[in-house]
């Protein structure tokens, strides 16, 4: 890891943050009750890491930029869009059971984690 690319996460990271609040603060009709901003967000994130990462190998994308883009602006963004592309690239790789092991992981290990954190805010 280099300065740089620290630099250039950090960077992407705040631009990321900054957009996410901004889309999920947004007055978003209220069809069903979940929140749609987080909703919207989760969508991007994932639709624009996969065209950034499909896109990066046909351009001839450097790794500084896509870091920029992917880790940096997507990192703050939603990390829902990394595990998104990781999912993908283990379904595309034809591991559909680890893609399966990883959806059911990762949505059930961060709403148990959740519900810890908000338990252990209770008992103290």
């Amino acid at each position: 890891m280099t300065w740089q690319k620290l630099l250039v996460v950090a960077l992407g990271g705040a631009l990321g943050a900054s957009l996410r609040y901004l889309i999920s603060s947004a007055p978003f009709p209220t069809l069903i009750s979940i929140p749609l901003g987080t909703l919207a967000v989760n969508m991007l994130g994932g639709f624009a890491i996969g065209f950034i990462m499909g896109l990066a190998p046909k351009t001839g994308m450097d790794d500084t930029a896509r870091t920029f883009l992917t880790t940096g602006i997507m990192g703050g963004l939603t990390t829902f869009s990394t595990f998104s592309n990781e999912t993908y690239t283990l379904f595309a790789e034809g591991s559909f059971m680890l893609g399966g092991v990883n959806i059911i992981a990762n949505l059930a290990g961060a709403l148990c984690a959740c519900w810890i954190g908000h338990t252990l805010v209770h008992m103290f």
